[in-house]
């Protein structure tokens, strides 16, 4: 019996250290880099810093131009009167309501004044109250993402449909501006990335993080939908670049939104005043 014992000391003494080491479950085996979730050098990606947030556009990039219903069609022209936004000149173009396909068109010659409904999306929105066909509009960078329905216009017999992108001739875009453009879109869709993996990491509600990736996955389908009628669009990308930096102000916003805010700083109690020491009672000399 000592002599077995004696014998299983000395194999456990010489055995090689590979052999001699216990693999725990779940344990990283030997030699395995112990970073965190987020990859090599325990650099987690959720916790990286954000990037500083990107001037939203403002209403000076689209004051005094004529922007076109996907770079073709019609003309809506802004002005700044007074400190405010407005539509100088709108100019719709249809299709005649009992001839589709036949074109015409619906001047508004007084113009519409604009009213600002804070930025839910990132970026300012405002509400053309136009009684033949209300819509809504978010100013981008030398364009506007128009939202509404399709609008009868009976007057002119007339059936328009604002929505889309507004914004240059598509024809008129060229040279150092499709450089510019392809830089702005890639800058955005990285932007874009990296604010939807956060704003994932922030939810931790089941139902809330499908709504995240169910909007971000219909992005791509949604931006195509919209580009597709604009003018050479395959050519500039300039609607494209515009949506993905809607996109990124879009999920900048809602990272915001969802960010704790600082608790309110309690005042400092205020310190009692120290009393005057009363006088001291007169020597009785007498």
């Amino acid at each position: 019996m000592r002599l077995l014992v004696t014998s299983l000391l000395l194999a456990l003494m010489y055995a090689s250290p590979a052999c001699a080491q216990l693999q725990l479950q779940g344990a990283a085996p030997p030699g395995a880099a112990t970073g965190g979730a987020g990859g090599p050098g325990g650099v987690d990606a959720a916790k990286k810093p954000l990037p500083a947030p990107v001037r939203q556009p403002g209403d000076d990039l689209i004051a005094g131009r004529d922007l076109l219903h996907h770079g073709s069609r019609g003309t809506m022209r802004f002005e700044i009167r007074g400190g405010a936004l407005r539509i100088s000149r709108l100019l719709f173009q249809g299709d005649l309501t009992e001839r589709p396909g036949e074109p015409c068109r619906v001047e508004i010659e007084q113009g519409v004044d604009l009213q600002q409904v804070g930025r839910p999306a990132g970026v300012t929105r405002y509400k053309a109250a136009l009684e033949v066909c209300p819509f809504t509009l978010e100013v981008l960078d030398g364009a506007v993402l128009v939202a509404g329905e399709l609008c009868e216009v009976k007057a002119a017999a007339c059936t328009v449909d604002p929505a889309g992108l507004w914004g240059p001739a598509g024809n008129s875009i060229r040279g150092e501006q499709l450089v510019a453009i392809e830089r702005a879109r890639r800058a955005a869709e990285e932007r874009a990335r990296t604010y939807f993996r956060a704003l994932l990491n922030t939810s931790k509600d089941k139902n809330e993080t499908k709504r995240i990736a169910a909007e971000q996955a219909g992005f791509s389908s949604r931006r195509e939908e919209v580009c597709s009628s604009y003018q050479r669009e395959t050519v500039h990308g300039f609607c494209g670049a515009r949506l993905t930096e809607a996109r990124a102000f879009a999920l900048r916003a809602e990272i915001d939104k969802a960010a704790p805010q600082p608790a309110a700083r309690a005042k400092p109690a205020r310190k009692p005043q120290p009393r005057a020491p009363e006088p001291a009672p007169a020597s009785n000399l007498y």
